[in-house]
């Protein structure tokens, strides 16, 4: 389980609740990505009149397969002096919130040295599209379409902030792979992204999901590249003791054994 995608078809259909129930029921394992995610799972569940998905559960994340410490030392501006944050993700009508992000970037003052990549497609697209032009952003807030897995980390790797902004999460992938490459979160105070990230040390947690929150967190971290830099090597180290696959992928082994016991 890496989100509550199954819930909003749920919720949506009710074919597909339930198909989704049926496997719920069918399963031996469920394998959460982590435990914020295992609760809200739970909570959906119930909100659907369901008993919930089945046990027993594994609480646990693969990790990430992108290179450790790739951007250290980290630089606090871009080739072109300019702070350059990413978000990536879907642009769902549901969840992720890249229109919180294009209004923080219209409420920055005109001197804010901060540009704004939105990597990904999806539904609203367009939309985001035709607001971030509404707002006369078009300097400042580019969009750049699905990526491959290296591209993307070659692109994270050229940021000084991703910023995941989200109604809710199951874990953000790109949060993980973003500070394996020692490039910062700036995060929703949503669980498990709060859980993951210490704000402050391992990267920041935006308290309100708004604008003008958004807006005072970038540029707040924009003009401290000290505190960046240390925030950047934090989340390496803390990546790697959490987050290595060679070493994770002996939980996931001993799980699945005990199932065949």
């Amino acid at each position: 389980m890496a989100g509550l995608r199954w819930y909003e078809d749920a919720r949506a259909s009710r074919a597909l609740g339930r198909r989704y129930r049926r496997a719920f029921g069918s399963v031996d394992l469920v394998n959460y990505i982590s435990q914020g995610l295992q609760g809200m799972t739970a909570r959906s569940a119930a909100a659907l009149g369901w008993e919930g998905p089945p046990g027993p559960a594994l609480v646990a994340d693969i990790g990430s397969s992108s290179p450790f410490g790739r951007r250290l030392p980290y630089t606090a501006r871009g080739d072109d002096g300019l702070f350059h944050a990413a978000m990536v993700g879907r642009f769902s009508r549901y969840q992720k919130r890249q229109d919180i992000l294009i209004d923080a970037m219209a409420a920055l003052p005109s001197d804010a040295p901060v540009r704004l990549t939105l990597i990904g497609e999806g539904e609203r697209r367009s939309e985001m599209e035709a607001r971030v032009a509404a707002l006369g952003l078009g300097e400042r807030v580019r969009f750049s379409g699905f990526v491959d897995q290296a591209s993307l980390w070659n692109t994270l790797s050229k940021q000084q902030i991703l910023c995941h902004c989200a109604d809710y999460e199951g874990l953000g992938k790109t949060v993980i792979e973003a500070m394996a490459l020692g490039v910062p979160p700036m995060v929703s105070d949503v669980p498990p992204l709060s859980d993951v990230v210490a704000d402050g040390r391992t990267g920041f947690v935006v308290k309100e999901n708004a604008p003008e929150a958004w807006k005072e967190a970038l540029v707040a971290v924009a003009a401290d590249p000290d505190r960046m830099r240390q925030v950047s090597q934090n989340a390496v180290a803390y990546c790697a003791a959490q987050y290595d696959p060679d070493r994770n992928v002996i939980a996931f082994e001993e799980a699945f054994r005990a199932l065949l016991r």
